[in-house]
């Protein structure tokens, strides 16, 4: 137990006294001395004293010495001192996902395997259960997943997957725009929110006149309503350059989307 006021020093009353065979105290032999403790680290020789010099002499120790027994008491009193019981929070869960990481790197207790094009991915059950609600179904319920403690996934490369694992088991994100891309279907498709709005935000940061549109049709096909919003704020600032893509060609192709391009447009026009 560690005191917050580590900066801070106690002073503690200690009282030596002998005890009869009925443990009732002698009061003749009792003895105060106070010492203050220094919140440091203490060197232990024999310079420095932490007994009572003169308690008692010997011949007088004998006269309380019955069957060859010495009972003594010591009581001791001090300030009261809020301890410490448990690490904050934040230190706690970090302290966790570095376990839990290390566990993944080392391949300890990875009790199933998620297949990604041709490789395969062995995780823990609990991490990826932990993240989704999804997953925790196919777990739970008779299906071929949760029989052959196996998953597979087809929309997604093995790199982005592997930024998908270390955003679970660390709360990381890293990695290219096509990376947030993939990693924004995995968390719609699994219900994961909490990565959904990370990789909306990400890519909002990164539209641009070459990939506007096509951000556009990811927000609308993975209800990113954020995304969503940015991209057609986005496209109104840029109408000429972006009409002028491929990728604005494609979009005349889906005629829901392209209206609300339109609507978007329109009220931007000031009257």
């Amino acid at each position: 137990m560690v005191s917050k006021d580590n900066d801070k020093s106690n002073s503690v009353c200690f009282e030596l006294s002998l005890l009869n065979h009925n443990d009732d105290e002698f009061k003749s032999t009792r003895r105060t001395m106070t010492k203050v403790f220094a919140m440091q680290s203490y060197n232990f020789d024999s310079s420095y004293v932490w007994g009572y010099p003169d308690f008692i002499s010997r011949s007088r120790l004998m006269e309380f010495l019955q069957g060859n027994t010495l009972k003594v008491r010591c009581k001791l009193k001090g300030p009261a001192v809020e301890i410490q019981k448990a690490l904050p929070e934040e230190h706690f869960s970090f302290l966790c996902r570095q376990g839990l990481w290390q566990q993944y790197l080392n391949q300890q207790f990875v009790d199933v395997v998620v297949v990604v094009q041709e490789s395969k991915f062995k995780v823990h059950k609990a991490v990826l259960a932990a993240h989704s609600p999804v997953l925790t179904a196919m777990f739970n319920v008779d299906m071929l997943e949760s029989r052959q403690n196996s998953v597979t996934i087809e929309d997604c490369s093995p790199h982005s997957f592997e930024a998908f694992i270390k955003w679970m088991y660390l709360g990381e994100v890293e990695g290219t725009e096509q990376v947030h891309s993939e990693l924004l279907a995995l968390a719609d498709k699994y219900d994961m929110n909490k990565l959904k709005v990370i990789c909306e935000k990400s890519l909002s940061a990164e539209i641009s006149v070459s990939n506007a549109v096509k951000t556009l049709k990811l927000a609308d096909l993975h209800g990113a309503s954020s995304l969503k919003s940015r991209s057609l704020e986005f496209i109104k600032t840029c109408v000429p350059q972006i009409a002028a893509s491929e990728d604005w060609q494609s979009l005349l192709n889906d005629p829901k989307l392209c209206g609300e391009v339109m609507l978007a447009l329109a009220s931007s026009v000031k009257t």
